[in-house]
């Protein structure tokens, strides 16, 4: 998740997220980054989280992990009570959302846009490009998203 984090945060810069209908607001610490809401989907510098009907699946950045969450009082903050979920179920749950996301952004600005914002991918997040790809290719393209993209890690 990491480049799609990364992706979001450059859609939070254009105003896309806004665009594509989250409702934008305050930390709830009043400092640090806003809080990104549409629906059962919440989006934070830190966290993404997914309201489900048996609990909230959360995706914590900085370790790169997800948990289970009883409810979504707190959020962003990672709460003690938590229970730890495996990663590639973590993402398969939010698999649609991204993918449909994806979609809406490669429809409004074409595909050159994550083209040309993933030659400017941080170095730790490159590392994650293949799984990104693989993440987003079966609902937008037939082939490699951006395979002339690539450099060294």
């Amino acid at each position: 998740m990491l480049v799609q984090f990364w992706l979001w945060g450059q859609d939070a810069l254009t105003g896309s997220l806004l665009a594509y209908g989250f409702q934008k607001n305050p930390s709830p610490t009043g400092r640090g980054s806003s809080l990104y809401l549409k629906g059962q989907v919440g989006l934070h510098s830190t966290a993404a989280w997914l309201l489900r009907s048996d609990g909230v699946l959360l995706y914590h950045r900085p370790s790169e992990s997800f948990y289970w969450l009883e409810n979504a009082d707190g959020l962003p903050e990672l709460s003690a009570r938590r229970k730890a979920c495996d990663l590639d179920a973590g993402t398969e749950y939010f698999r649609p959302f991204v993918s449909a996301y994806e979609a809406w952004i490669a429809g409004r600005y074409g595909l050159d846009y994550r083209r040309q914002q993933l030659t400017n991918l941080p170095k730790l997040a490159r590392s994650s490009l293949d799984i990104w790809e693989h993440w987003v290719q079966p609902v937008l393209y037939e082939s490699k998203l951006f395979p002339a993209q690539r450099s060294p890690v």
